[in-house]
């Protein structure tokens, strides 16, 4: 084999390999997210109303049996509202609060937790951040 067929395939070699262990390491299972904390965020108004955006603030805490939760802003009124039926498999966190017929799903990113609030008809997005 000629001696510049070899030095290709050295060079070729030394930059696929970091990157194909990089790949190794991506398919590795993740840790899953740590959702205990507090977290808050701006619920904008149904379309067509106009109003500010509710200040929402979620309270995840270690239960006996899991996670437990509270959520305050949906109202001047509703504050400690329980929250029910919290899941999270793998990076998908989803919750509902029955008090004011809402439910939530969406992924963590990072200090974040990106997803779909539904309450009523319309569907809203909905980011929470941590605090």
């Amino acid at each position: 084999m000629p001696i510049r067929i070899i030095a290709i395939r050295v060079v070729l070699a030394c930059l696929l390999l970091p990157a194909l262990a990089l790949r190794a390491a991506d398919d590795a299972p993740a840790e899953p997210p740590e959702p205990a904390g507090m977290w808050r965020a701006e619920l904008d108004p149904p379309e067509g109303l106009r109003s500010k955006p509710l200040q929402l603030v979620l309270h995840i805490r270690h239960g006996k049996e899991g996670y437990l939760a509270t959520i305050d802003g949906l109202g001047p009124t509703l504050r400690n509202l329980k929250v029910e039926g919290l899941i999270l498999v793998e990076d998908v966190l989803s919750f509902q609060v029955p008090e004011v017929s809402a439910r939530f799903a969406g992924n963590f990113y990072g200090d974040s937790l990106r997803g779909t609030w539904l309450q009523g008809e319309a569907p809203r997005a909905l980011i929470f951040y941590r605090d």
